[in-house]
């Protein structure tokens, strides 16, 4: 490297160094601020703890340290197209280049697990702020009960561009706040207990008592900020109704909640009522109001719990109990929000009260692509000659996924796909995407964390889906729920010792796996997520022709012949032992139970 190179990488490196220091400076002041002699954090409105500070001053780091690793990645790699035309000495330059960027991506990754780290303790430290934030601040109102929460709700009416009413009785005052077509009114009595909540709109269609239950719930378990977050959903649901009048967007955000109750009751109908069976072969549970303003959607809940819930729990999510998403706080949810879009989508009149069309308006129904024998129905929208007559509008229904998933190409070009756009104006998905930079992390890396082991499978993470219509749901959960399981799946193999896996880029639902004990045979099996049911099927080593005693069993499982593996030649008790627990580890102790005791009896 000559003198020029030398002096440009240090200037590069001093920088890096530079915004690293800056990053553990800015933590550092975070957690001298966190900690205390007590334990309790202190808050009032001027400090100690300044989260917005702390979270501007950290993100402008992040984004100085991203274009310092950036700049020095591009003026490390060299250009492979001069090394294939030019001469030694660009060859020699070419290949020294190399050798740096070789250092580099080392460097790189170290540097990304240490801000993967800080963020991780960003996002600690905001939740320990935040969660005392909220004690002192229910602590507060109860001492100061009314009169505490009637200032502090004409604060947020202020704050959200609501006008703010109060009726101040004795003992007990009414609070209402109101928007153009929003309605809510707090009745606050003597205790916190005693507050109630109404919540109305303009339009008759526009209410659901389980949303002045969700409300109320805030209220009455101190939780204020909760409140507020949903009063200003629902005063931004106000505003866009005003913008997008002829969208009739309140109501259709009450129609969207009703379709898909719609479509779980006619799922259940078709199961004989089986709620659980909505979470294999329907479109998940529904509980519009339960979480926000608008319809929600439970598509995978982990094994532990599925096995755990009561059957009275089981009728309560049946029925679309809001307050049966209490016990649920461990599930991935589906939230359904509208959000501007290039394309212009289609809304339903006023007098539509959902999407999913009786017979006479419908005709011949389309079948379930997991249920046999129900037809599916629902209203469709005016084709684009119809468009400027219709209730057309720049918004688009939108699954937020909470949490974000981490997903496969596979699973990633799968939701493409099904969102490419029927809107007015849309433009075809393209073809070769998703792309990914080089090192970029992996499905393995994301979910084993330093657990992982030849990681294989890229990964994405999902975070939102743009749907064309309510109907796109039949064919969203299945897609996320296959990999939801597969990422359970995969998981639970973290921190088991005598298990061993290994994964496949070539069949990303795919795990192979080998258990090894002392004075015993080595113990092998084939496990997969089925598409649509997310069902796990399980083919153990004699299915495959494997012999025990290979010497590498899981090389040998790998290259075994993947027409083998058929959901018909599956292993009917593993698969069922595999789909239950959604467990490697018990799993493969289910399958030692039964094998080594067989050896044991031989021997």
């Amino acid at each position: 490297m000559d003198s020029s190179s030398e002096s440009k990488a240090a200037v590069i490196q001093r920088t890096i160094s530079d915004d690293m220091d800056e990053i553990h400076g800015i933590m550092a002041q975070f957690q001298r601020q966190m900690e205390t002699a007590d334990g309790i954090v202190g808050l009032h409105p001027l400090g100690p703890v300044n989260v917005d500070k702390a979270k501007v001053g950290f993100v402008q780091a992040c984004g100085r340290l991203r274009a310092a690793l950036t700049g020095f990645q591009a003026s490390t790699v060299a250009s492979w197209e001069q090394l294939a035309s030019g001469g030694a000495q660009e060859r020699s330059e070419a290949v020294g280049g190399a050798r740096r960027a070789a250092v580099a991506a080392v460097e790189l990754g170290e540097m990304r697990r240490i801000a993967e780290t800080v963020q991780a303790d960003v996002r600690r430290s905001q939740r320990r702020v935040f969660e005392a934030a909220g004690a002192a601040l229910a602590q507060t109102l109860q001492q100061e009960w009314p009169g505490g929460l009637a200032g502090r709700l004409r604060a947020s009416a202020d704050r959200l561009g609501l006008a703010c009413y109060t009726d101040d009785q004795a003992g007990a005052a009414t609070v209402t706040l109101a928007g153009r077509d929003l309605v809510i009114d707090v009745d606050m009595g003597e205790t916190a207990a005693a507050v109630g909540v109404k919540v109305s709109f303009v339009s008759e269609m526009a209410h659901d008592a389980r949303l002045d239950g969700l409300l109320q719930r805030r209220l009455a378990a101190g939780d204020v900020c909760g409140f507020e977050a949903l009063a200003s959903e629902m005063a931004a649901l106000d505003r866009l109704a005003r913008a997008q009048e002829a969208a009739n967007i309140v109501h259709n955000t009450f129609a969207v909640a009703a379709t898909l109750a719609e479509v779980q009751r006619q799922e259940l109908l078709a199961l004989d009522g089986e709620v659980a069976q909505l979470l294999s072969k329907g479109s998940g549970v529904t509980l519009p109001f339960s979480r926000h303003v608008g319809a929600s959607t439970v598509y995978h809940m982990p094994a532990a719990l599925r096995h755990g819930l009561s059957e009275s729990q089981w009728a309560a999510l049946g029925e679309g109990h809001a307050a049966a998403a209490d016990v649920l706080r461990g599930c991935q949810w589906l939230d359904f929000a509208w959000e501007p879009s290039a394309q212009r989508h289609w809304f339903l009149a006023p007098d539509a009260a959902q999407h999913w069309a009786v017979v006479e308006q419908a005709g011949e129904g389309q079948p379930h692509q997991n249920i046999a024998g129900l037809q599916v129905r629902f209203v469709e929208p005016p084709t684009a000659e119809q468009a400027s007559g219709g209730a057309w509008a720049p918004y688009a229904l939108v699954a937020r996924v909470d949490p974000p998933l981490a997903a496969c190409a596979q699973t990633v070009r799968a939701l493409m796909t099904m969102a490419a756009g029927d809107g007015i104006g849309s433009e075809p998905a393209p073809e070769d995407a998703p792309r990914l930079l080089e090192d970029a992390p992996t499905l393995e890396r994301l979910i084993l964390r330093d657990a992982a082991d030849a990681a294989q499978i890229r990964a994405w993470t999902v975070s939102r889906v743009p749907l064309r219509h309510v109907r796109d749901v039949l064919a969203l959960v299945p897609l996320l729920r296959r990999q939801a399981v597969f990422n359970e799946l995969l998981a639970s193999s973290a921190g088991a010792s005598t298990v061993h896996v290994r994964t496949a880029a070539t069949d990303p639902f795919r795990v192979d796996v080998c258990m090894i004990a002392s004075g015993r045979p080595t113990l092998g099996a084939v496990l997969r997520v089925a598409e649509v049911s997310g069902a796990v099927l399980a083919w153990p080593l004699e299915a495959l022709g494997v012999a025990a005693d290979a010497p590498d069993v899981l090389a040998a499982l790998a290259a075994a012949d993947p027409a083998l593996l058929t959901p018909a030649a599956a292993h009917t008790a593993l698969s069922a032992a595999a789909d239950i627990s959604r467990s490697i580890p018990l799993t493969m102790q289910w399958l030692a139970a039964q094998s080594w005791e067989g050896w044991v009896m031989e021997s």
